[in-house]
């Protein structure tokens, strides 16, 4: 995605209360972001689908857990009921995070993407 593109992305999402993105910078540095985006259909506009990215450095300071708990602020401040993902079934240290945080397995998709030639779930 171009820089315009996300900048575009943004301002629909703060001017539609679709959804919201929330970053972590140490000096300066982008080193993690969780975006939420909501249902837009009447019967799904109760959840909020949730995409975040912490840079591998980064990785198990808490980088995650305070981006998860603003994005989840936000959705208890708009009355969101559910919050879902999707992460790769062998990143082992986000599922983690995602059970800490109150997330459970409801499901495995198998094959859903293709990485480098690979499938995986």
């Amino acid at each position: 995605m171009t820089e315009e593109q996300q900048a575009r992305r943004i301002e629909e999402m703060s001017r539609s209360d679709s959804g919201a993105m929330f970053v972590c910078e140490s000096d300066a540095e982008l080193i993690g972001v969780i975006f939420g985006n909501r249902g837009i259909a009447r019967r799904t506009r109760h959840s909020l689908y949730v995409v975040i990215g912490v840079l591998q450095a980064w990785v198990g300071r808490g980088v995650g857990r305070a981006l998860m708990e603003a994005l989840e602020g936000w959705a208890r401040s708009r009355g969101l009921h559910r919050l879902e993902l999707t992460v790769d079934a062998d990143n082992r240290q986000a599922i983690a995070l995602y059970e800490k945080c109150g997330f459970e397995r409801e499901g495995v998709k198998r094959h859903s993407r293709k990485i480098g030639g690979s499938y995986s779930d």
